[in-house]
């Protein structure tokens, strides 16, 4: 299953965004002289977590791309193997263990992209998060077989790896204490995690922030730089729609199979928990934007209940395909097939229409739902591209919706339940078999195609012609140039997420996006600005942040001298004084 994540999934080093606002502060600490005067870089003396101290430690060792490639692959096989503890402790069910180890493997809301906070446990590069996800997973089942004195000195241990995470599994456990028969154990583990708590706070404190405290304008900068995480007034009509669909397609699985489990009551209690956070989220990112508060993220919370949403989603498929109802089968694979959903297609809230039809409405109206999606896919089907990945999509989907509609809920199949889920999970495999084709017959485990390539490399002929004090003009729209490139360049869209762990860090970098005329609020918008300045313009701000190079879409030419040029991507060299 951890082969079969990756193939789906790839790889990226460097490249995701979490990284690469990370790996070069690990370069820097291992070796001084990289990116002097990098104000972005300065930054991370209030960085609150050992990982990049650990990762430049162990990067003595093996090389830092070798070391991380090893850990993400460590980390995705072990997050398996805990997620099939983990359901068998929720369920009682071995098989339910199995189907919620496949789930995970093939899940963007375990993988990818949840609804609400964005940020999965698992992601595809290993970052502190990802470590931090891992020690969560293995904390909540601890919590779960009532080893709370374990339960919560990982918990502690997350503190010092990304103390957020710490903090939505804090809360859960709150929640579960009221009331528990063995709350005088559970107490124990409290002043377990009290007294590690202390240290981290006094750690917290020790840190440095040379940027002097967040302005009065840290809000509006953060919503302005990404509201994902915090503010919903500043979602998009794509991400509602992802909510809308994903939130109660969770909600009802887990209450269609927590009812009677081993683990009902704390479920229940965690559920309670989300519901808080979640408020508690809205009120600071829309009413009350205290910025630490803002900054303690509870939409992302999310990531443990869609840990719980899979989970009894496994449970639930495992109960359907027990049974010999080709309407279950159907809603079975449309579930599936959602759960592997990315982008904001649509035959997800007809999946939701079925499933709550399966539970609740009388025969016709399951017939009546998948019907609906029937059609709502056979039109879609004319417009898609021919042979796209959405196409395959919409095609498997219109099967089983189809399926669903001529047996209804009650129709008796020979088949057997067993060949009917393997026949299930191939088709819904069907629309990822190009990529899987594509990743083993190139080994291309990473997602570096089209622009990415060419980003990667004009950075890696910048390490290998500029001298390493060089700074470089960018398009902000772009990120991550430090990591291949060992360079700095004067600012990034992606360095604003400074601000979180360095607040006053957002008014130098405020003024260098405007001054890159980077003012979209969305950070693809970001290179139009850019695009448009001339040659006076650069030389301007090349004296004034001391770039000696300037780098531009192909499509937007300077009369510069060219020293590297590629199909996206050219390097100029900036006038000397």
């Amino acid at each position: 299953m951890t082969g079969l994540s990756l193939l789906l999934f790839g790889y990226d080093f460097g490249l995701g965004p979490n990284l690469a606002q990370v790996l070069p502060y690990i370069n820097r600490l291992a070796d001084p002289a990289l990116y002097p005067g990098d104000i972005f870089l300065e930054s991370f003396s209030s960085f609150p977590s050992i990982y990049p101290a650990a990762a430049a430690f162990l990067g003595r060792f093996a090389a830092l791309e070798t070391l991380h490639l090893a850990a993400y692959i460590a980390a995705r096989f072990f997050f398996l193997a805990l997620v099939f503890d983990l359901a068998e402790t929720l369920t009682g069910a071995r098989r339910t263990a199995f189907a919620a180890v496949l789930l995970a493997a093939v899940s963007a809301q375990a993988n990818v992209l949840t609804p609400l906070g964005e940020d999965p446990l698992l992601k595809t590069s290993f970052f502190q998060s990802t470590l931090a996800g891992l020690a969560g997973t293995f904390s909540l089942l601890l919590f779960l077989k009532k080893k709370y004195l374990p339960a919560f000195a990982a918990l502690g241990a997350m503190l010092f790896i990304n103390g957020l995470s710490a903090l939505y599994l804090a809360a859960l456990y709150a929640f579960a204490l009221r009331g528990a028969p063995d709350a005088a154990a559970m107490r124990r583990g409290w002043a377990v995690l009290g007294a590690v708590a202390l240290g981290w706070l006094a750690w917290l404190h020790s840190l440095p922030n040379r940027f002097g405290g967040p302005g009065p304008d840290y809000s509006a900068m953060l919503k302005n730089w990404y509201p994902g995480h915090y503010f919903p007034s500043g979602w998009d009509g794509a991400k509602w729609f992802r909510i809308a669909v994903f939130l109660p397609l969770n909600l009802l699985l887990i209450h269609a199979r927590a009812a009677g489990s081993p683990e009902e009551k704390n479920i229940r209690a965690f559920l309670r928990a989300f519901y808080l956070l979640w408020a508690a989220a809205f009120v600071f990112g829309e009413f009350l934007p205290v910025p630490r508060l803002v900054n303690l993220q509870f939409f992302r919370s999310d990531a443990f209940f869609c840990l719980f949403g899979i989970i009894f989603a496994a449970d639930f498929l495992r109960g359907l395909y027990s049974e010999e109802e080709p309407g279950g089968w159907a809603l079975g694979a449309l579930i599936l097939l959602s759960f592997t959903e990315t982008g904001a297609a649509v035959y997800p809230l007809f999946a939701l229409a079925l499933l709550a039809a399966w539970r609740y409405g009388p025969a016709w109206v399951f017939r009546a739902a998948a019907l609906a999606g029937a059609a709502f896919c056979a039109k879609e089907l004319l417009f898609l591209p021919a042979a796209s990945p959405e196409q395959k999509k919409y095609t498997v989907a219109l099967l089983f919706f189809s399926l669903g509609a001529l047996s209804g809920k009650n129709f008796k199949s020979a088949i057997s339940p067993g060949r009917a889920a393997a026949l299930a999970l191939a088709a819904v495999l069907i629309p990822f078999l190009p990529l899987i084709n594509y990743r083993v017959a190139e080994r291309a485990w990473g997602n570096y195609g089209g622009e990415k390539a060419s980003w990667l490399e004009l950075q890696r002929w910048a390490r290998e012609n500029t001298p390493v004090q060089a700074v470089f003009l960018v398009p902000p729209d772009t990120y991550g140039f430090r990591v291949f490139s060992l360079r700095s360049p004067v600012t990034e869209w992606l360095d604003g997420g400074a601000m979180h762990w360095a607040p006053g860090f957002e008014k130098d970098w405020a003024q260098r996006i405007a001054d890159l005329r980077a003012e979209s609020p969305r950070p693809e918008g970001a290179d139009l600005g850019y695009s448009a300045i001339n040659e006076a313009g650069f030389i301007r701000l090349g004296r004034k942040y001391g770039a000696s190079y300037a780098v531009r879409r192909s499509g937007a030419a300077l009369a510069f001298k060219t020293l590297y040029s590629n199909p996206d991507f050219t390097l100029y060299a900036l006038p000397r004084p």
